[in-house]
């Protein structure tokens, strides 16, 4: 047997969901519990995670093929987000084991008709349980999919506190060095560049705040576009990174974090954000209201905001916050970051492990 659990992810690609479900199988290992971490397949980035791909497409035979040999090696299976839904249910037909799906987005916004609904809610009863980003989703999926509340939990996204902290002043002088920021407020928006990200939105917006410099971080589909289109608007003031491995130093770095995004679940990197002390302005979708309503550092825009509204919030959030406080504000957020540590996150999941193992 190679690992008590199989943590089941839809490519290499350093996406958000992808880069959790590596750490969720870390966490598990760390407590006494193997975990082992596959892919569907090869992602399209050449600097993608260090795991082994099943197959060269999410739902190939041969891919589904090599997952049902995997998963019956395994005690549970936890299909981490989008296709692996359909690949576990469709991989384990015919066996008795069965798998937890972790829903990683907003269940009310990738409903598509009746007829998607349909099909859905029968990959959903393929899964032992149903795990949610946070009780709004629970609900959504509950109704949308005719799912008994019993088997549906609510656990959202963890980072680890003791890395995602406040900078010293000398680890913020550093860092902005690193990245060769100067006195301009910067602003970082970070995530993959595909279209619901609407990063093309902030590119939009940047000429009404002249004074500010955005670094771009993640990679995808659209960053050529997205990279020409800064180039000849922006020039200098806007520079795309790419994939990194650190996301810390470049939130150690700038003085706020924004988020415009078409539809969003409980976005990691406003987590991290927060436990790091940084301010962030992002759109209101998804469990974002939700989840932050207790947060200090995270300010609410329209999810149909206008680039001259977008301009104006960020502004505000800049002038009112200075990083020299950054260390001071902190302190106010960290009875709410506990929820979002490992150390809690990761024994709701051990509960759920020992649920679908029994």
């Amino acid at each position: 047997m190679t690992a008590a659990v199989l943590i089941v992810i839809s490519s290499t690609d350093r996406r958000g969901a992808e880069i959790e479900g590596m750490t969720l199988a870390h966490q598990l290992t760390e407590r006494g519990t193997p975990a082992q971490v596959v892919a569907l397949c090869q992602g399209l980035s050449p600097r993608g995670l260090p795991i082994e791909a099943l197959g060269s497409r999410a739902l190939s035979a041969q891919t589904l093929k090599h997952l049902r040999k995997k998963a019956l090696e395994s005690l549970v299976v936890i299909a981490y987000g989008s296709t692996t839904l359909p690949a576990c249910a469709f991989a384990l037909l015919g066996t008795r084991r069965r798998f937890v799906y972790r829903s990683i987005g907003d269940p009310g916004e990738w409903s598509r008709g009746r007829v998607h609904r349909l099909r859905t809610s029968v990959l959903f009863h393929r899964a032992c349980h149903v795990v949610a980003l946070w009780p709004g989703a629970a609900r959504s999926i509950e109704s949308l999919y005719r799912l008994d509340e019993s088997g549906v939990a609510v656990i959202p996204n963890a980072r680890d506190p003791e890395f995602f902290r406040p900078p010293s002043d000398q680890e913020r002088a550093q860092a902005r060095r690193d990245l060769g920021i100067g006195e301009r407020p910067t602003i970082a928006i970070i995530g993959s560049l595909s279209a619901e990200k609407r990063v093309s939105l902030l590119l939009q917006t940047m000429p009404l705040l002249p004074h500010v410099d955005l670094i771009v971080v993640g990679d995808g589909p659209l960053r050529g576009d997205l990279e020409q289109s800064a180039r000849s608007t922006l020039g200098d003031r806007c520079r795309f990174l790419g994939s990194v491995d650190d996301v810390r130093s470049v939130l150690w770095a700038v003085d706020l974090v924004a988020m415009t995004s078409r539809t969003e679940g409980l976005p990691g990197v406003l987590i991290e954000a927060s436990m790091c002390g940084v301010a962030s302005v992002t759109t209101d979708v998804g469990g974002i209201r939700e989840s932050f309503r207790e947060s200090e550092s995270v300010s609410l825009v329209a999810a149909d905001v206008s680039p001259a509204d977008l301009a104006e919030a960020i502004d505000q959030v800049l002038a009112s916050r200075r990083r020299s406080n950054i260390t001071e504000r902190s302190f106010t957020e960290n009875a709410f970051n506990e929820r979002f540590t490992w150390q809690h996150v990761v024994a709701e999941w051990e509960s759920i492990i020992r649920m679908t193992a029994r």
